[in-house]
């Protein structure tokens, strides 16, 4: 109805509007653009309004059919009031009829209203006599629980009282450590389950607290051996510890050698490697002299050879000579001059013949020297590469050498770095077994406190139980 209430207000504005446009347009002045913006937000609100009512269910079926009547009838009203709106605005009319139509929604509205009340005093009258119903039977239901209770309380004071005070006392010897008690049989109910299922438990606790006894004294005796284990292993650990100082720096000094021995073998490497190119460099200098002496046993062939030859055109010219001489002789007189001349010759001849003999004996002499030279010079030639195929050998074995002991200098860098994580490992052996000891100790202590512990619950018969297990 607020709805309603509110959309039959802006219809009664929205009318007002339109009395105003139509009275400003009498008077002559111009339309009025404000009064025109309110009577749009009315005209909107009242739709959205009627739309979301017109939505909403309605209580009974004439309810319904009459609030779509309504709804339709504003929706009209709306309409009407836009369209004479704008008429008036552009002077189309000057007087509009309303008054039947907002006289017919509220003749609806008000049939509505007659409907909505009928039906709130029904309803009214429906809670008012729910309620009494309701009353008169709380009040049934009062008295039936007050009997119930009566005969519950009397069942519950001569049964149940005396049910927990039993269990009250069972709970009060566990309490206090007394599992000797005995429960009497109860009744075959709920309780009964109950008292059965904790003279189950009774023995359960008797079995295991004998058990726990038991087991205690047996952790104690271990624990103790424990003790005396990690005792000898902690003197071990510690034995074992200075094995690997000891062992660690055995290898730190077998570390120093090595580098030592690995230097050395390099710079016994770094000689053989010169001494090697040494006689590399002898080698090439006896080639370059063995070539040089058979150019020079070359060269005395060929001197050899000239001298020969030499020798040749002396006796030649000794017997042109001696012939001439005896052409002279034949010549006479006339000839004289020339056979002295031709003595001259001979002489010369012979005395050249004479010398190319002598430097002949020089040259053989001389060749045989330096065919002995080269022997000498290709022997020492054959020496040097035995020299030097032995120092490439030695270079060789020394660089092989130098590589193995760099390889054996990191192995026992590699070893020495081992034995540190052992005795790292050691070490942190050795705090375990400190730990474990303290462990064990206080597991001792423990056992001890738990055995008195238990020594506070009385199973005589358990103990009988666990001793005859």
């Amino acid at each position: 109805m607020l709805v309603i209430s509110d959309t039959r207000y802006r219809i009664t504005g929205i009318r007002a509007n339109l009395n105003y446009f139509v009275s400003e347009l009498k008077a002559g002045r111009p339309f009025p653009v404000d009064g025109e913006q309110r009577l749009i937000n009315d005209l909107t609100v009242a739709r959205q309004d009627i739309s979301a009512w017109e939505k909403e269910p309605k209580a009974t079926p004439e309810i319904q059919a009459l609030a779509n009547k309504i709804a339709s009838e504003v929706h009209t009203l709306l309409d009407f009031s836009q369209d004479t709106s704008n008429r008036i605005k552009n002077h189309e009319i000057d007087s509009f009829a309303i008054a039947d139509r907002i006289n017919n929604l509220s003749t609806l509205i008000d049939q509505y209203a007659t409907l909505s009340n009928n039906l709130n005093e029904k309803i009214n009258d429906d809670y008012h006599r729910i309620v009494s119903q309701y009353t008169t039977l709380c009040i049934v239901f009062i008295v039936v629980i007050s009997v119930l209770f009566i005969l519950i309380l009397g069942w519950f004071k001569r049964d149940f009282l005396f049910t927990v005070q039993q269990l009250v006392t069972t709970f009060r010897h566990m309490g206090n450590g007394d599992l000797t008690f005995t429960i009497p049989p109860s009744k075959e109910n709920e309780l009964g389950v109950l008292f059965k299922e904790l003279e189950r438990t009774r023995r359960s606790l008797i079995s295991i607290i004998a058990s726990v006894k038991h087991s205690a004294v047996t952790i104690q005796s271990r624990a103790s051996d424990i003790a005396c284990g990690n005792q000898e292993l902690s003197c071990r650990t510690e034995q074992q510890a200075s094995a690997l100082q000891e062992t660690a720096a055995s290898m730190e000094e077998i570390k120093t050698t090595v580098g030592h021995n690995a230097e050395n073998a390099q710079q016994a490497s770094s000689l053989a490697a010169s001494a090697n190119q040494t006689a590399r460099n002898g080698e090439t200098v006896m080639n370059g002299v063995t070539e040089t002496m058979q150019k020079i046993e070359h060269n005395a062939q060929q001197i050899a050879e000239i001298n020969n030859i030499i020798s040749g055109i002396a006796n030649q010219t000794n017997i042109l000579a001696l012939n001439a001489a005896v052409e002279a002789a034949r010549a006479g007189e006339q000839g004289r001059g020339f056979a002295v001349v031709a003595t001259e010759v001979r002489s010369l001849a012979a005395r050249s013949a004479d010398a190319a003999k002598e430097i002949g004996d020089l040259i053989k002499h001389s060749v045989n020297n330096v065919s002995h030279g080269v022997k000498l010079v290709s022997s020492a030639g054959s020496t040097m590469q035995e020299i030097v195929k032995s120092t490439t050998q030695v270079s060789n074995i020394m660089r092989e050498i130098s590589v193995a002991s760099e390889e054996q200098s990191s192995g026992i860098n590699q070893i020495a770095m081992a034995i540190n994580q052992m005795e790292i490992v050691t070490q942190q052996n050795a705090t375990l077994v400190v730990e474990s000891a303290s462990a064990t100790d206080a597991m001792n202590d423990q056992t001890r406190e738990l055995t008195t512990r238990v020594a506070f619950f009385n199973t005589e018969e358990g103990d009988e139980t666990a001793a005859a297990v």
